[in-house]
């Protein structure tokens, strides 16, 4: 059996764009393909008019999964969902705590024996600029303010308890200029996730995220400067203030030494 839902906002764009219908969300060659990774994972971006005005729309689909990351909801006594409805969830967590993220339009699910096998997400674009591109193109001080903006961002997302990694291609920005400064604002995207709900404070939590992300923007190339780091980390200290925090210095090395430790595992094995 499949289960799918449509934000009731958008059904008759949807309609009106021939996207109305499960088996062409799941299924069909709908837009442009961005990714096809190992057969089972897609993202395609869909192009359309409504009321005259383009508009960009991107839908994920997930095949099988393993079944491990099914059942493991359950031990958190929640039903199993495929991971673009487990990122519908992150969606609706994020915004029920006033945070900002990208809007679903629509979202299902295919289920056999009570367990999903396949399901998809379709999302609006965000508006703004990927932080990434503006980091990398930044000057100096550009990179320092953004850094700093975003060190605040992800402490209001960790205040909240929401403490999976935020990498820089993660957040799209706007920027508005009042007098000599500028002011930014972040929209999260791409927010599967294994546990899509938020979890109890915690500082060993703070640290482990931080030191994912960090991670992960390695991986990605992205090279941050000690300066910016610090000016991440004070903004970020500045909104949480974790009990257990002797200085944003202590601070940083608990981080380098979580981040440490990952690199020499992966280089182990």
């Amino acid at each position: 059996m499949f289960w799918w839902q449509v934000d009731e906002g958008f059904r008759s764009v949807l309609d009106e764009a021939g996207l109305g219908q499960f088996e062409v969300l799941m299924d069909e060659p709908v837009g442009e393909l961005l990714d096809d990774s190992e057969g089972s994972r897609q993202l395609r971006r869909i192009s359309i008019f409504s009321n005259g005005q383009p508009r960009q729309l991107f839908l994920k689909r997930i095949g099988r999964e393993p079944l491990g990351t099914l059942l493991r909801m359950l031990v958190f006594g929640r039903k199993p969902r495929s991971g673009p409805l487990r990122e519908k969830m992150m969606i609706d967590a994020l915004a029920s705590a006033g945070l900002p993220v990208m809007r679903a339009l629509a979202w299902g699910e295919e289920r056999r024996f009570g367990l999903p096998v396949r399901g998809f997400l379709l999302v609006e674009g965000v508006r703004g600029t990927d932080l990434a591109d503006l980091f990398t193109a930044g000057s100096a001080v550009e990179r320092r303010s953004l850094m700093h903006a975003l060190g605040k961002f992800v402490g209001r997302l960790h205040g909240a308890g929401f403490y999976q990694p935020v990498r820089l291609k993660d957040v799209f920005c706007e920027t508005t200029h009042e007098g000599n400064e500028d002011s930014y604002s972040f929209v999260l995207i791409d927010r599967e996730s294994s546990k899509p709900w938020p979890s109890r404070s915690s500082l060993r939590r703070c640290i482990n995220s931080l030191a994912r992300a960090y991670r992960r923007t390695i991986r990605d190339e992205y090279c941050i400067s000690r300066d910016e780091i610090k000016m991440f980390t004070e903004s970020y200290l500045d909104v949480l203030k974790p009990g257990g925090v002797s200085s944003a210095r202590a601070f940083r090395r608990s981080v380098y030494r979580v981040v440490l430790r990952e690199l020499k595992g992966s280089f182990g094995r």
